[in-house]
């Protein structure tokens, strides 16, 4: 069974290439949609794995970036590789928790045509703000977050809307989702400068959002958009301290 991940992409240097380690075992057809200028396409390009990659401008002059737009990617994938297996939209700030093959293909056996996943999010605590930014390291702390639209069955008359936005998956699916969903990594944040400059960054693009609240205060109590489910200390082993609903 083929599995092609969809990326789209905008200023990751700091992480690009541990994130092409991480999904290296499972992913080896990537398509890629980038909004860069900090070196994190010229890293892509090089990567055996990229099959077709694309500048955003090229395509969408001016335009900020959107869900909708892949559909080029889409569009290349099944000209190229026909239909059958599953597409994995992939984020350069999400690291899988749970394999992802072993989630599509249980899918597959279930016969349902998409699975949304479980995202983690992870921000620095306020029991950390005294401590130098060369021994910070990532973020430990998470908040169980929402559910994220991330892999979709490949098949015919899947199409992404021109302009579509707050959906992530391509109109044509059957509505069958995997009822477990499986878990993801997210890290917005990865040192205390890369949040300022992230924020900055993204205060014209769709993440404005997500993204306000570093620029009010980096260090919190719980993830600004969970408060009631409060802050854990990821231990690297299992995020065993709630169940998910």
């Amino acid at each position: 069974m083929q599995h092609i991940g969809l990326m789209m992409v905008r200023n990751e240097i700091d992480v690009i290439e541990e994130y092409m380690n991480h999904i290296r075992p499972w992913f080896h057809n990537i398509m890629v949609l980038d909004d860069s200028d900090d070196g994190t396409y010229e890293y892509l390009d090089k990567q055996p794995q990229i099959k077709y990659m694309v500048k955003q401008k090229t395509l969408y002059f001016d335009e900020r970036p959107c869900d909708g737009m892949r559909q080029c990617l889409l569009s290349y994938a099944q000209r190229n590789y026909g239909y059958g297996g599953w597409f994995h939209l992939l984020h350069p700030d999400e690291f899988f928790w749970d394999n992802p093959i072993s989630i599509a293909e249980e899918a597959e056996a279930q016969g349902v045509e998409q699975v949304n996943w479980q995202s983690m999010y992870f921000f620095y605590h306020t029991s950390q703000k005294d401590i130098p930014e060369k021994e910070i390291g990532w973020p430990i702390w998470y908040s169980p977050g929402t559910i994220e639209e991330r892999q979709f069955k490949n098949k015919p008359g899947l199409i992404y809307e021109t302009g579509q936005d707050h959906k992530c998956t391509p109109h044509g699916l059957n509505g069958s989702i995997l009822p477990l969903a499986p878990i993801l990594r997210h890290y917005p944040l990865r040192s205390p400068s890369q949040a300022l400059i992230r924020a900055r960054d993204r205060l014209t693009t769709q993440f404005q959002e997500q993204y306000h609240w570093v620029l009010e205060g980096l260090f919190r109590d719980c993830h600004p958009k969970l408060r009631d489910r409060g802050a854990f200390c990821f231990d690297g082993k299992s995020f065993c301290q709630f169940e998910i609903k």
